[in-house]
């Protein structure tokens, strides 16, 4: 990006990356003709944007010598070695809880060798985080909804590095540390397309759970007129008919006796 880019405000970075006349990176003989309210919008990758961001942020606010490397940071996080690297460290630490939930479910033989696998991911994933934080501060790192999520993560990580002693059921916190292995979602580009299609398709799934819900219920309706009364219309004065259930209830009535209990019986079979 030349300088005077660069030194450009953030509102006029925002009109000129969606606007094909003013992009910088957009061939002269392309933007003939393209100028004006009407001109068709251009799609920015979000890295182009945030790379942008990060060197505006750089050049104008932070001038200090902490944040001199900040772009040379991020370019090096967001390389395909290091998103690489970092996915591998997410699935050796699934990996590693895995196996111990297999040869020692209560970290009762070896409990010196889980937990300096503990402190080694643990600490790893601190300092990829801050790593992160460090190249992408302050918006592109809150623009994504993935670093909420590594934020909540390694906050059970530091609780387990310093041993915090937590009362009662807030020890099952620590048990949330098994859902590192979601940040692949983050990481994988492949992954992230499944996660937003199955997000798209939530809508229409969630229409056809109501219309499979309605027709269910039709039937368990049906089914209450039907089979409730089922034991006394066959066998009105044998009480010893098998037709009892181990709880002492009549199968029909147990089972179909109620509107709940008949769509109850319906979701199971």
């Amino acid at each position: 990006l030349s300088q005077a880019w660069v030194n450009r405000s953030p509102a006029a970075v925002q009109q000129q990356l969606y606007t094909p006349a003013g992009h910088p990176f957009l061939p002269a003989r392309e933007q003939r003709g393209m100028a004006g309210p009407d001109a068709p919008k251009l799609r920015v990758s979000r890295t182009e944007r945030d790379l942008h961001e990060v060197r505006h942020a750089r050049a104008l606010r932070h001038t200090g010598r902490f944040w001199a490397w900040k772009v040379q940071v991020y370019e090096f996080y967001k390389s395909g070695p290091v998103q690489c690297g970092v996915a591998g460290l997410i699935l050796a630490n699934f990996l590693v809880e895995c196996i111990q939930r297999q040869v020692d479910p209560h970290a009762e033989k070896h409990p010196k060798v889980w937990n300096a696998f503990e402190d080694f991911f643990c600490a790893a994933f601190l300092v990829e985080l801050l790593v992160n934080m460090y190249g992408s501060w302050m918006k592109p790192f809150f623009r994504i909804g993935w670093n909420y999520f590594d934020m909540f993560v390694v906050a059970i990580g530091i609780l387990i590095l310093v041993r915090c002693p937590l009362p009662g059921a807030l020890r099952l916190v620590l048990m949330l540390r098994s859902f590192r292995v979601f940040r692949l979602f983050g990481r994988i580009e492949s992954l992230k397309k499944i996660v937003h299609s199955i997000t798209l398709s939530l809508p229409g799934m969630f229409n056809a759970f109501v219309i499979m819900l309605l027709v269910v219920c039709i039937y368990a309706v049906l089914a209450v007129d039907l089979y409730s009364q089922y034991f006394v219309m066959i066998n009105p004065g044998d009480p010893n008919n098998p037709d009892i259930t181990s709880r002492g209830d009549k199968y029909s009535e147990e089972y179909y006796g109620t509107f709940l209990r008949s769509l109850f019986t319906l979701f199971q079979i």
